[in-house]
């Protein structure tokens, strides 16, 4: 063994301690897992799949997630701990995979471990509570598998992935389509997996919600906002992170002209960076998300992932892999939002103005591992008196993350945002200037709140109570019946689009207006 070589390998395990390290300190849940939190919840307390007990909607986007979490959840009988667990495995084993299998060239590691520790994104959302570290970690599993040519792990692994998260697929294409095209073909049977792993789940949502695909799909993307405006969002969205964490945006770009250079000896580390490459340009076209850094960590790993395999076969790795290691770490120095900083949180915590968060620093305090564990709190947990309003059973509310969670199976809440909200979701926004990506308010109809109280129709809007029926009969009634039926095509044909066809909803009333 040269001397080159042990030291590529001292260096990498010092880059995957170091990242490691960077990941427990900044370990954390958001809000936004409240919601699955409270899926999983219902579900032990023998309710099904039920966000708002009696009612069966997808709240979450992730599958796979949710499972792994219900399944541990009667060994911490906290959710909070389970996700907290399972992220923090999921990125053990993501670094140990990525060293030891997808890149396996101890000083690429060592550059693509150290771009990884580099970036805001990528540490942030290696926890957080949802999906990210699972779909990180699948995510090297494939790209291993792939530089082993093992292309029936790969068909398994990708489609676990897409189960993980749906949209994930413009990750994996290129390197599905380079398989086939490298195997000319042969490749298909031993790939099928990918697409029959996650067609098993969308048949049974359609069977049990009532819906191919998550209620968060039909309340953020289903929306008659203009292309040009959600265009310049996701563009808002990237400079954003330029500004927080440039390292992210760094290494896409580094990954991806790496790729291309090394097309030739290395196909795989081509079809990588142009996974990293689609998933960015799905990120703008859609507008981003509300969370800095969170759509961006995946295309990244994406990134990371060419580079490394880029640079195995490159001459002079030692000197390309410090001069990268020393480039991120430089380029992370820049912002005080650095992972690489040691304080628990951020200084200065704020939205910018375009509405995008930074949610690890602004829920670490309450939410972080160790100042919980410094503090000696309890997570959160469901059924605290104060969240009732003075007994009410039925309540309304923009953030159901936390709120909803604690606020126990006996309490119905009504989501501004309709991610968890069937007939919400079907409802037209109050579209007004300074929209938040994710967060489209929808005003209450008028006897919404009274009809689910009392459960006497009580809407003033006969169309709303119209498709309130449709919604109901879909998400509420008994799952194998011709009613049932009849009413999932027209809400997965039309929706509820034909009762109110010339209307719209002022963007400053809760009134209906007619053309």
């Amino acid at each position: 063994m040269t001397l080159a070589v042990r030291t590529g390998r001292f260096v990498a395990g010092g880059a995957a301690i170091a990242v490691a390290g960077l990941v427990v300190k900044d370990a954390w849940v958001c809000d936004d897992a409240y919601i699955t939190f409270r899926h999983v919840d219902h579900l032990w307390l023998g309710h099904g799949l039920e966000w708002n007990v009696g009612e069966r909607v997808q709240g979450s986007t992730h599958p796979l997630w949710l499972m792994l979490l219900a399944a541990l959840h009667p060994l911490t009988g906290q959710p909070f701990w389970s996700a907290l667990a399972l992220g923090l495995l999921c990125s053990a084993a993501l670094i140990w995979l990525f060293s030891a299998r997808a890149v396996p060239d101890p000083w690429a590691a060592f550059a693509g471990l150290g771009a990884l520790g580099a970036s805001k994104a990528f540490i942030d959302f290696s926890t957080s509570g949802l999906e990210n570290a699972l779909t990180h970690l699948l995510l090297v599993g494939v790209s291993a598998a792939a530089g082993r040519q093992k292309d029936r792990t790969v068909g398994i692994l990708a489609g676990l992935l897409l189960l993980n998260r749906l949209d994930t697929v413009l990750l994996v294409a290129p390197l599905m389509v380079w398989r086939m095209l490298a195997t000319r073909g042969r490749a298909g049977i031993a790939l099928l997996p990918s697409a029959v792993i996650p067609g098993i789940w969308i048949l049974f949502s359609l069977l049990y919600f009532g819906e191919p695909l998550p209620n968060t799909a039909l309340a953020k993307l289903a929306q008659q906002i203009p292309a040009a405006d959600r265009t310049a969002q996701g563009v808002a969205y990237l400079a954003n992170s330029w500004s927080w964490d440039p390292a992210t945006l760094g290494v896409l770009g580094l990954g991806a002209l790496a790729g291309l250079l090394a097309s030739r000896r290395d196909p795989l580390a081509l079809a990588l960076a142009a996974g990293g490459l689609l998933g960015i340009g799905y990120c703008v076209r859609i507008g981003g998300d509300f969370m800095s850094g969170r759509f961006l960590a995946a295309p990244l790993l994406c990134g990371a992932l060419g580079l490394g395999r880029a640079l195995c076969t490159a001459p002079a790795r030692p000197v390309l892999a410090t001069l990268i290691v020393m480039g991120t770490v430089g380029l992370s120095a820049t912002t005080d939002r650095s992972p690489l900083r040691t304080g628990l949180a951020f200084s200065d915590v704020s939205w910018d103005e375009t509405g995008i968060a930074d949610e690890r620093g602004f829920y670490f305090q309450a939410q972080g591992l160790w100042p919980m564990l410094q503090q000696g709190r309890a997570p959160e947990a469901p059924g605290r008196p104060e969240t009732h309003d003075h007994g009410d059973t039925v309540l309304v509310d923009r953030t159901v993350g936390i709120n909803g969670y604690t606020a126990g199976p006996h309490v119905h809440l009504i989501d501004r945002y309709a991610l968890t909200d069937p007939l919400l979701a079907r409802l037209p926004v109050r579209f007004a200037p300074g929209w938040r990506p994710g967060h489209w308010d929808r005003p209450i109809p008028p006897g919404y709140r009274a009809t689910l109280r009392s459960g006497r129709l009580q809407f003033t809007d006969p169309d709303i109570q119209a498709c309130f029926q449709r919604v109901r009969r879909v998400h509420a009634g008994p799952l194998f019946t011709i009613e049932r039926a009849r009413a999932m095509w027209v809400l997965n044909t039309r929706g509820c689009d034909d009762l109110w066809r010339g209307r719209w909803m002022h963007p400053q009333t809760t009134e209906w207006q007619v053309d």
